[in-house]
Formats: structure tokens, sequence, C-alpha cells
């Protein structure tokens, strides 16, 4: 325990421990972010490692974005994305067929079938949701540490 010799030294351990607060404020902001980059980076890896895979274009285009300080967006503008996401009903050609490729092959359909749900960002979500409270933490635990050494 600290002990102090009167009224000035306390003032003087104080005025030091509000200057040390005030340096740990700034960077307690960042901190969070890197937490939420940080986090937002592991559903990006999960997401990819989860979504199947025919061409690859979706797992390439799983991407992360920073929307604000603290706020990331993982996703992707793939089209088809929300089809493989939560699936889909058939799909019937309004008026002639549909054109598609498969293995380089052009194929013309009047319709498709239904797309079971093949969920990948959801499952990547909450694989890593109780992740983020640890990684926040462990970002102002380094700058508290760094202010009071």
């Amino acid at each position: 325990m600290t002990e102090f010799d009167g009224f000035e030294q306390l003032a003087a351990k104080l005025q030091l421990l509000a200057t040390h607060l005030d340096e740990a404020a700034k960077f307690i902001g960042p901190a969070v972010d890197a937490g939420v980059q940080t986090t937002a980076l592991q559903i990006e890896r999960s997401a990819r490692e989860k979504v199947p895979v025919d061409t690859g274009n979706l797992r390439r285009k799983i991407d992360t974005q920073k929307v604000g300080e603290g706020e990331y967006l993982v996703g992707t503008n793939v089209p088809y994305a929300p089809d493989v996401e939560f699936g889909r009903g058939p799909v019937v050609a309004d008026d002639g067929y549909l054109r598609f490729k498969v293995d380089g092959e052009v194929l013309f359909r009047k319709s498709v079938g239904p797309a079971e749900a093949q969920p990948f960002l959801r499952p990547a979500l909450q694989e890593h949701k109780s992740d983020l409270v640890e990684n926040i933490e462990e970002e102002i635990d380094t700058v508290l540490r760094a202010a009071f050494e």
C-alpha cells in the first residue's frame, strides 16, 4: 500500500493518476475498434472456410469493410450469395429460357429447381460472437498496461 506524507504528495499522486487515465482514454476508442476488427476478420476467415465452393467466386468475394469506429461489415456483394445463405425456391423463366454455364458448357432451361440453404455467414458469426468481448478486453488491457508502465 502507498503511504502519503501530506496533502501535496497525495495531490501529486492523484494528478499523475489523472494524467495516466487521460492518456489511456485517448486510446480506448481505437482499442475497441481494433478488437472489433480482429473479430470481424475471424468471422471472415470462418465464413470463407464454411462457404460451399463451386467456382470459388463466392469464397473470393467474402470481405470485411470498416464502416465507422468500431463498426465492420462482413459479407459479399455476389448477387447469388443470399440464395446460398438462405436457400431459394424454384426459378422459372418469364419468357424464353434461363441460360447458364456449367463446366464450360452453356445450358438452357425453362426452370431450375429450388436450392437448399447452405449457410456460411450466420454460422461464422455464431462461432465468433463470444470472441468479441475477449478481443476488445485484450486490446484495452494492452492500452492500460502501456499507459501505467
